[in-house]
């Protein structure tokens, strides 16, 4: 359920222009890390845990940041 949001966030995106390797990067490898705790939809403690494993704070900033951003979006999508 996450991947087909993640396919369909991407292409909304990359249709208005926006470049977002590293940004379907990190939102495909949270997909495993939400699939793996069992979550089917964004969970924010699981979004939380997920942003809190990079290696410096504005890599964990940036993480949180671009989940947040997606689930904003998916939501109207």
């Amino acid at each position: 359920m996450l991947t087909d949001a993640i396919d369909t966030y991407m292409a909304v995106r990359r249709s208005a222009g926006f470049d977002l390797t590293e940004d379907e990067r990190n939102l495909r490898s949270f997909a495993r890390f939400a699939r793996a705790q069992g979550d089917t939809v964004i969970v924010a403690a699981t979004a939380i845990v997920w942003a809190g494993q990079g290696k410096s704070e504005a890599q964990r900033a940036n993480r949180l940041n671009i989940v947040i951003r997606f689930a904003r979006l998916s939501a109207f999508t």
